[in-house]
């Protein structure tokens, strides 16, 4: 009697299909062989496997067993039977920062996208992920607002703002997506000179203190100075 495949790995609740042989032997010579797989009995663990009529299921994670069959006083070979360990679904979660930004006319910001590892089943994400922003392409809602290949944030026109999201190509997974931010780019800066108070209506012989007043506005906030 002979079982094939003499070998099986198998997942937990993924199955093989086994095939038993009985030979006839006529003068030491093979005759002849019929297929008996559904009709023998078996020998294996059932707490790690099922079997019927030759397919074979693994129960458990991470196990081995042996099964032998047997066939009108015949037994046959001992197939061996490796369970893989549990492996745990992983995926990944790309996260842009900083997430919400006041960009200051003519200054710059470096944007990053970090990759996290995450496990689906437990919706884990890892404390520690890859710096993946210079494999990214970008999501810019206003075309005044621009980013660079390495991430560097930047804007053509003041007082305005919009959002970023960006996006990168993870094998064998895809095209995945950021969380979206917000920039809002500030005012540009502005001085002025005033007279204060700007209009007078005076009697003979009459005074008003006057003051010159430097104002200034930066990042949207507008101060003076006498």
């Amino acid at each position: 009697m002979e079982i094939t495949p003499y070998q099986i790995v198998l997942d937990k609740d993924n199955s093989q299909q086994l095939t038993v042989k009985y030979y006839t032997i006529i003068n030491g010579v093979e005759d002849s062989w019929t297929d008996v797989t559904m009709s023998c009995t078996w020998e294996y663990d059932s707490s790690k496997l099922h079997l019927t009529n030759g397919k074979v299921t693994a129960l458990v994670y991470d196990a081995t067993d042996y099964i032998v069959a047997k066939y009108n006083g015949g037994t046959s070979n001992t197939v061996t039977v490796t369970i893989n360990p549990y492996v745990p679904e992983i995926s990944y979660v790309l996260e842009l920062t900083p997430k919400n930004i006041e960009l200051p006319f003519g200054e710059t910001e470096q944007l990053t996208v970090t990759k996290y590892e995450y496990i689906e089943e437990s919706g884990l994400v890892a404390d520690v992920g890859d710096d993946i922003t210079e494999q990214c392409s970008w999501i810019i809602s206003n075309d005044k607002i621009q980013v660079s290949d390495q991430g560097v944030l930047s804007s053509t026109e003041d007082n305005i703002n919009g959002t970023i999201q960006a996006t990168c190509e993870i094998l064998p997974f895809g095209q995945l997506y950021t969380n979206i931010i917000s920039v809002n780019v500030l005012p540009k800066n502005t001085y002025r000179l005033l007279i204060y108070p700007q209009e007078l209506i005076l009697e003979k012989d009459y005074t008003v203190p006057i003051e010159c007043r430097y104002y200034s506005t930066i990042n949207g906030v507008e101060t003076y100075e006498v």
